[in-house]
Formats: structure tokens, sequence, C-alpha cells
């Protein structure tokens, strides 16, 4: 696949691709947030719930709370992309929410790396999700020049506000 043309990775997908991946996700998140809420479930009926000095608490803990992590956000999305409710500039995500990703995607790996420098996964893992960052910055960027105003309305900071 050549890779001479990035500008064709940034047209708008065709409405029933956004659909089918709207069920996928929606499925997918609708799983992990109704795993999340039986592990819940489960830890407060059978008495798991005692506190952070019981042993095994933060195991069982982080499990739900990773499982919403990820089932919350993808069900946001799921609906963004069922809806059809684009942006402006055609993206599901604001430049904002592409900046913090980024900054999370270029943060999480490293106390990772920095705990087991001799474990090639973890430099796989850091290589990756760093290059995912960068390209979140980078698309956050160009998002931005396309949200630009262009001057047409009252609120251009081209123009003074005192009209002259």
């Amino acid at each position: 696949m050549p890779l001479d043309d990035p500008e064709r990775y940034l047209v708008r997908s065709s409405r029933p691709s956004e659909i089918a991946l709207g069920l996928v996700v929606g499925a997918l998140s609708l799983l992990f947030v109704s795993f999340a809420s039986y592990v819940l479930w489960w830890g407060i009926r059978h008495g798991l719930l005692k506190g952070p000095y019981d042993s095994g608490w933060l195991g069982y803990v982080s499990v739900p709370i990773v499982l919403y992590v990820l089932g919350l956000p993808g069900s946001w999305v799921a609906f963004r992309l069922l809806s059809g409710r684009a942006r402006r500039d055609g993206g599901l995500f604001s430049p904002a929410v592409l900046r913090l990703g980024g900054a999370l995607l270029l943060l999480a790996p490293w106390p990772w790396l920095i705990a087991h420098p001799s474990n090639p996964w973890h430099w796989w893992h850091c290589t990756t999700l760093t290059g995912g960052g960068v390209a979140c910055w980078i698309l956050a960027a160009r998002r931005e020049r396309t949200d630009a105003p262009d001057g047409s309305h009252s609120g251009s900071p081209a123009r003074p506000l005192d009209g002259t």
C-alpha cells in the first residue's frame, strides 16, 4: 500500500461504513460496561468491597475501572457514529479531545518502560503509543486550522471589535 498521498486518509467515510463501525463499537462498549457492572454487582454481593486494606481489593476494583474507562467513551463514539452528527471538520473528536488522548498516549507507556526496561514488549508499546500520541497532536493541529474562523462573521479576530 503506497503512502504517497496521506490526504486520502482524511476524506469523509461513507454513511454505511459509519453505521457498521458504530454498531461494532457500540456492541463492544455495551459488552465492557455490562461486564464491569456484573463484576461490581458480584463483588458487592459476595462482600469483596470491604476496603483498600483487604487483600486483593486493588485487583478486584481495577477490573471494572478499566472496563468502564474503555466502555463509556466507546459508547460515546458509537453514538456519534450512529447519529451521523459530524463536526464541521468531519472528525469525531474535537482538537481538545485529540490533544488529551495524545497526551495520554504519550505518557502512558513510560512508567511501564521505566519499571522493566529490558522487556522488548514494553519498548514496542512505547514506540507505537508514542507514534499514536504524536499523530493525535498533528491531527488536532490540522483540525484547528480547519475550524479557524474565515472572517465572514462578526466574531472574527481579524477585525477590531469597535467596527473600525
